[in-house]
């Protein structure tokens, strides 16, 4: 069993990748599919695997899951993952531009 995981900041960073996903209201698959191709091969422990399959199903707050981002290299790529996720399901829903365009502020 994995116990040690990744940092604080990067699992707050994939949480906040995952909050925007539900930003349209749900995580359709090829946006499902985009969070896995990245996330499947990083260190999580078994419990920060839990709390991001229930992300996975249930929507959080993006601002609050970034504000515990605190790693420079963390909020960089949050915000290069989370353009990319949101333009790959092929339709950037207004949602999803307005939480963007807060979090940019």
């Amino acid at each position: 069993m994995s116990q040690s995981g990744v940092s604080s900041s990067r699992f707050y960073m994939w949480r906040a990748i995952l909050a925007v996903a539900h930003a349209d209201g749900r995580i359709d698959k090829s946006e499902r599919d985009f969070i896995e191709s990245y996330m499947e091969n990083l260190p999580f422990s078994d419990a920060q695997k839990a709390v991001l399959a229930d992300d996975v199903l249930h929507a959080r707050n993006a601002g609050e899951m970034l504000a515990r981002v605190t790693e420079p290299e963390d909020q960089g790529q949050f915000f290069q993952f989370a353009r990319m996720m949101v333009w790959c399901d092929g339709n950037y829903e207004q949602q999803e531009k307005e939480i963007m365009e807060r979090l940019l502020c």
